[in-house]
């Protein structure tokens, strides 16, 4: 009886500090919206490189969805990185439609890591939404288009 006790005991703490045995552990995607400042100004980071899979590229759009939606109505500065990352016709039927709802928000937006085609889905964003997107080949090149916006000096290029 002794020895079932003890046995009952160090599962039972050996459940309480971790998984339990045979179960493997639970996984919390990370954030992949974020903010940051960059020479005083606010930038809303939409870190969407290296994505495999289309079901972690769609939560990733729907947490920035989310997040930019509790903004103030013409605060945000966008950068969004899709390095590595490949777009499917629904991701990109669903990056389109994220465009459009932020729009409100989103003052302007800078993107990096674009490929050939992806600059193609970006072209057909701006014509469709009207927004004021950038591709830019790093994030620094993208942060420092972004504070100008912000500040009022830049122009596209």
């Amino acid at each position: 009886m002794a020895g079932e006790a003890t046995a009952v005991r160090s599962r039972t703490r050996h459940s309480s500090n971790g998984p339990k045995p045979g179960l493997p552990p639970v996984r919390i995607p990370p954030m992949r919206t974020s903010f940051t400042t960059h020479k005083g100004v606010r930038i809303c980071v939409l870190d969407f490189s290296n994505i495999a899979s289309e079901s972690e590229a769609l939560g990733a759009i729907d947490e920035a969805r989310t997040i930019i939606g509790k903004e103030q109505r013409a605060s945000v500065y966008t950068l969004t990185d899709v390095t590595g990352s490949r777009v499917t016709s629904g991701l990109r039927n669903a990056l389109h439609e994220l465009t459009k709802a932020n729009k409100p928000y989103v003052v302007a937006g800078a993107v990096v890591g674009v490929t050939a085609i992806q600059s193609v889905i970006l072209r057909g964003i701006v014509q469709v939404t009207g927004r004021r997107l950038v591709a830019k080949n790093t994030r620094a090149e993208a942060m420092e288009w972004l504070a100008k916006e912000a500040k009022g000096g830049s122009t596209v290029r």
